[in-house]
């Protein structure tokens, strides 16, 4: 694991970056269902913590994606749909996590981590892809992909 960056351990949300930077970026169509805030429902992505990482991300036999998000960032939970849907499409190929960054803030420090929703494909340990920003499905499969 890289040595700790000392970076301040606060997160931008992106939305506002991409309301400036590329307002006619359009993530897509999102089904009514996709857009519960029921939380009796349950992600397809497994959590991942600080003290996990190491042995579930870095050891990991299959490709790992994460989904570096917290729980007040409106883009990293309209994402949350499309991570689940990679979670089931590419089960037992693809380990899919979700990293609350601010629950567990040493990972994404150590990363240079600094806006969310962000997502690092890690393989073999190392980190082969990372994304920033919010996507559409599409988009974000086709970075997965690759690594498969």
């Amino acid at each position: 694991m890289r040595t700790p960056n000392p970076v301040p351990r606060t997160f931008t949300c992106t939305a506002l970056w991409s309301m400036i930077l590329a307002p006619e970026m359009e993530l897509g169509p999102i089904s009514q269902t996709e857009t519960s805030t029921d939380n009796s429902q349950m992600s397809q992505a497994a959590d991942v913590t600080d003290a996990q990482w190491d042995s579930v991300v870095l050891k990991s036999d299959v490709p790992v994606l994460i989904d570096f998000w917290a729980d007040w960032c409106a883009p990293c939970k309209a994402m949350g749909p499309y991570v689940d849907r990679l979670a089931a499409e590419y089960e037992g190929r693809l380990k899919v996590l979700k990293l609350n960054t601010q629950d567990n803030p040493d990972v994404p420090a150590n990363y240079g981590i600094m806006s969310i929703p962000t997502f690092l494909i890690v393989q073999n340990g190392e980190v082969v892809k990372q994304i920033i920003g919010s996507q559409p499905y599409d988009q974000l499969k086709a970075a997965v992909d690759p690594y498969l």
